[in-house]
């Protein structure tokens, strides 16, 4: 892995280094929320809330309007779609002679 570390000066160092990481990280992380968040353009949401514990999967995010998940066992609505309105052409059965509506232009060259 790496050097082992045998005082504490050098522990204290190490520890240092790993505080300066951890404070450019933080800025950074900082710009790319601010970044975020001006490009959403919502207004009013600032800079963000202070962490109040884990981040689970179906927590709000600020600004995004989301529907709950369904409660276990239940589906989503599903939104079904209109049928297509075919256009129906007027015919005249060849066997029977009777009038009748098909869905498709009759070419003349089909009985």
């Amino acid at each position: 892995m790496g050097k082992v570390i045998s005082n504490e000066a050098d522990l204290a160092a190490v520890l240092r280094r790993i505080e300066e990481k951890v404070d450019v990280l933080d800025r950074k992380m900082e710009a790319m929320a601010s970044h975020v968040i001006s490009r959403l353009g919502s207004p009013g949401l600032g800079a963000p809330a202070p962490a109040t514990g884990p981040v689970r999967p179906h927590d709000p995010v600020p600004g995004v309007n989301r529907t709950p998940p369904p409660a276990r066992g239940e589906s989503r609505p599903v939104s079904v779609p209109e049928p297509r309105v075919r256009p129906t052409y007027q015919i005249v059965c060849a066997d029977c002679q009777q009038p009748s509506e098909v869905p498709f232009k009759p070419t003349g060259d089909r009985p």
